[in-house]
């Protein structure tokens, strides 16, 4: 008899939201930075994605490099290049120069 069942991809994850949310939020759930696929009431079960390729706000003053670690500032609402005691969000996979206020990053750590 196994010990294990399959639960799930992995790329999308259940989370249970601690305040309402809207579908394209992200949320840092412990070490996790994530985007959420649906919108939801607190309390209820929804799936928060924590792999795949997303665009997101950037601070605009940064310079993104193609591989540079990114950190969901979130009291801001942004990612940003300097880490601090922010949550690691992914690695960007583009260039996003000064004045650029969007970026895509590879979600996972």
């Amino acid at each position: 008899m196994s010990l294990t069942t399959f639960e799930q991809q992995g790329d999308i994850i259940d989370h249970i939201a601690g305040t309402d949310l809207s579908a394209g939020d992200i949320i840092v759930a412990g070490s996790l930075v994530g985007q959420v696929v649906a919108s939801v009431a607190s309390g209820a079960r929804v799936g928060l994605r924590v792999e795949g390729v997303i665009r997101a706000p950037k601070l605009s003053t940064d310079v993104v490099v193609v591989g540079a670690p990114l950190y969901w500032d979130d009291a801001e609402s942004r990612l940003t290049v300097t880490a601090g005691s922010l949550k690691q969000a992914g690695w960007a996979v583009e260039a996003a120069g000064s004045g650029v206020s969007i970026v895509a990053v590879k979600l996972g750590r």
